[in-house]
């Protein structure tokens, strides 16, 4: 009798150790606690991700809502011009007041329109490049050219504004600076930066230098305008500034594009001002990309 109370009981010894073995090891106070730690540590990195996060989303709204205001009001102003000449026209021909519509008159209405078309069509295109830098879809179309007639071709369409705003241009430049680049893009540089001498100096010399200085074309656009506080010389070329202290029309993107087409050649542009001393813009072109 007393053998059998033995195995029996070996037996229920054997089946507790088949239980225990498989048990998970319950965590101490210490792992627990570091566990927590760690848990806590990325929560609140989540945390500090979502609200850089929220702000960049709220500059971007904010961004997008001053664009659109700005582009509103500068699209708005030639439209309304339009459309109230438009509107003093048809109001002639249903007098028949033939007198409205001599030679002269017609020559300088259809003048004025096209500078507030030239206008649009400016504000749209600048609309358009913000887009395609924004995007990393700025086309760039590499040719080899020299910069040298490119630059006497922009002044020479600008002939008639010049006239009208009393400026004066000197030029000078080495015989030829070729190489490769945007053609295009870089017509646009020229002429955005010489409307600007011409906006911001009227009656003023602009001078314009052309030359070669290690490796790299260099175009100088110098005027005698009102110039640009120090303090904002730093900001000229970013998005939607408009720094002068001048009521002028524009988006403010002129310089932001200028700023990046250079960039996209792996050029460097420079501005030197002073109040009223004017402006000496610096474009450095390697000749080669």
């Amino acid at each position: 009798m007393r053998k059998k109370a033995v195995k029996k009981n070996k037996a229920s010894v054997v089946k507790l150790s088949a239980k225990t073995k498989g048990t998970k090891t319950i965590p101490n106070k210490l792992e627990l606690l570091e566990r927590f730690k760690a848990l806590n540590a990325e929560l609140q990195a989540q945390q500090v991700e979502l609200k850089v996060a929220n702000k960049e989303l709220e500059s971007a709204v904010n961004v997008r809502d001053e664009f659109m205001s700005i582009a509103g009001h500068e699209l708005k102003t030639p439209l309304t011009f339009l459309k109230l000449q438009s509107e003093i026209r048809k109001r002639n021909l249903e007098k028949e007041n033939i007198t409205a519509f001599t030679k002269e008159k017609l020559l300088k209405m259809f003048d004025s329109d096209h500078k507030q078309i030239e206008r649009i069509t400016r504000l749209i295109d600048d609309m358009l490049d913000v887009s395609r830098i924004s995007s990393g879809k700025l086309s760039m179309n590499l040719e080899e050219f020299d910069i040298c007639p490119l630059v006497y071709e922009v002044v020479e369409r600008h002939h008639e504004q010049l006239i009208f705003a009393g400026n004066e241009i000197e030029i000078s430049s080495v015989k030829s600076v070729n190489g490769r680049w945007d053609k295009f893009r870089i017509e646009q540089v020229i002429t955005n930066l010489l409307t600007n001498a011409i906006r911001y100096g009227p009656g003023k010399i602009i001078k314009i230098k052309i030359g070669i200085e290690q490796n790299e074309a260099v175009v100088v656009i110098l005027d005698q305008g009102i110039g640009i506080a120090e303090e904002n010389l730093a900001r000229i070329f970013l998005k939607f500034e408009r720094v002068t202290g001048m009521e002028v029309g524009g988006l403010g993107l002129g310089l932001y594009i200028v700023a990046q087409i250079i960039e996209a050649h792996h050029g460097s542009i420079k501005v030197e001002s002073q109040l009223g001393q004017g402006s000496s813009f610096t474009i450095k072109l390697p000749l080669t990309l």
